[in-house]
């Protein structure tokens, strides 16, 4: 007779972990950025230099920005649709 396992299969926890520090990290974020003022950058000269404002300056601070105007659950539920409509617009591009 086999013996039933109580512990999950390996990478279940490491998903929930993963799962719940993710889930956290916008009230945390929004919660560090109660009193801060957001300066935007110019905009980049070359496409990469472009890039590299939009996705590592320009989308954390508009981030930031949403999370100061915005209601807790207005914001989580715009963050679950996140994944949904980056993944339909990969698909839409990317086919």
């Amino acid at each position: 007779m086999t013996q039933a396992r109580l512990y999950p299969p390996p990478g279940i926890a490491d998903a929930l972990i993963a799962a719940v520090l993710f889930g956290a990290s916008t009230p945390l974020a929004k919660l560090l950025v109660a009193d801060l003022p957001l300066a935007l950058p110019s905009q980049g000269r070359s496409p990469l230099g472009g890039a590299g404002q939009f996705g590592c300056v320009l989308a954390p601070a508009l981030l930031m920005l949403g999370l100061m105007t915005s209601a807790a659950s207005t914001a989580s539920l715009l963050l679950n649709l996140e994944g949904v409509l980056t993944a339909l617009i990969a698909w839409l591009a990317f086919r």
